[in-house]
């Protein structure tokens, strides 16, 4: 008779502990399948800012390399939530060899972002380089996407996943 009483106790204790942990296993797992995508959608991002990259820098012109980007977007779909900005940067001219936005192609529905590299027209921002050699020309491709989970733990108080997506690939 006390042993059943010790084994009752016992299960109902394991109930509750189950009831207690529950919440923080469900949490741990829909964050799991968020950083997966979110990885995921990060590598996308920069498989596709290197192809553009590749393209305009055999030839094509900016905008065959945006059009060319937004077919081959799956699972992203930039054309909805996101933006591709493809600058071209050369030197400032003979004597001045501060690097320069000369063309710049936007294309997406996210215009809250702004270019990292800068404006057409304006001194780009390119990372370790301040001057540019005669003849050099630069091409910048961005991506931005929407970044949106899938389970939104904020409602639980937690925001662990950025806004946007951002890469950038130099060519």
């Amino acid at each position: 008779m006390v042993v059943d009483r010790k084994r009752r106790g016992q299960n109902g204790m394991a109930y509750v502990e189950l009831m207690l942990i529950t919440p923080l296993l469900a949490i741990i797992l829909l964050g799991s399948i968020d950083l997966g995508r979110l990885i995921f959608f990060s590598q996308v991002m920069a498989n596709l800012t290197r192809e553009a990259g590749s393209l305009v820098s055999r030839g094509s012109t900016p905008e065959q390399a945006v059009a060319a980007t937004e077919l081959s977007d799956d699972p992203l779909d930039i054309s909805v939530n996101g933006i591709v900005i493809i600058s071209r940067v050369r030197r400032q001219g003979p004597f001045d060899s501060t690097p320069v936005i000369f063309e710049q192609v936007a294309n997406g529905p996210l215009s809250s972002f702004a270019s990292r590299v800068g404006v057409l027209g304006a001194t780009a921002n390119i990372p370790g380089i301040t001057e540019l050699d005669d003849g050099v020309i630069l091409t910048a491709v961005e991506i931005a996407h929407d970044y949106d989970p899938v389970f939104n733990l904020s409602a639980w108080g937690m925001s662990p996943w950025p806004d946007d997506l951002y890469d950038v690939a130099w060519f």
